[in-house]
């Protein structure tokens, strides 16, 4: 081989060891760029299995929640209701509250001078003012069943069994305990 076909040779193996490490260093930037659009892929779908990881826990605390109602009154009430109690032809009394003060909690109760009962605050919830809040209040067990000591398949002294009657303003009521009472009401219960 002449001096110029050396050189030729050695000129064609340069560009070749130029073209080779061109071809290497294109390969490494696709392996990096590979690389960085696999991990950008994986932080995306991580990112999105965490958002509907969170949105399920989101959905599910919403439903799972109490719900949370307004109050039951717009504002600040003064009612008053009175309830009668008798068993077999017997009047049962009231409580009466100590001279000067009330029996009961502030929403609902008795003073010393009437047999009124008062429901005196913003009612929060019906259950507050339900007549067996009330009776619970002051010792008596109420409902469709049992007033007091007496329930139902117990005998009056006229040999008859009783049964409890529920009554508000007069007219039958098949809420007992669950009746929620109104300013003006007047409750009736008999074992009779």
């Amino acid at each position: 081989m002449d001096e110029a076909s050396e050189e030729l040779v050695a000129e064609l193996t340069k560009k070749q060891k130029k073209n080779l490490e061109k071809k290497r260093r294109q390969k490494e930037e696709q392996a990096v760029e590979q690389k960085k659009a696999g991990a950008e892929k994986l932080k995306k779908t991580a990112l999105a299995s965490l958002a509907l990881v969170a949105g399920a826990f989101l959905v599910y605390f919403v439903a799972m929640a109490p719900k949370v109602e307004g109050p039951y009154t717009p504002g600040p009430v003064h009612w008053h209701s009175t309830l009668s109690m008798t068993a077999c032809g017997q009047p049962i009394p009231l409580p009466r509250a100590p001279p000067g003060r009330m029996l009961g909690p502030e929403i609902r109760h008795l003073h010393d001078n009437d047999d009124k009962i008062h429901i005196e605050a913003q009612v929060q919830r019906k259950e507050d003012i339900m007549v067996e809040a009330f009776l619970a209040d002051i010792g008596v067990a109420f409902n469709e069943k049992q007033l007091g000591n007496y329930g139902e398949g117990n005998q009056c002294p006229n040999g008859k069994a009783g049964k409890v009657a529920f009554t508000v303003n007069g007219k039958p009521s098949t809420e007992y305990e669950k009746y929620v009472m109104q300013d003006g009401d007047k409750i009736e219960i008999r074992f009779e």
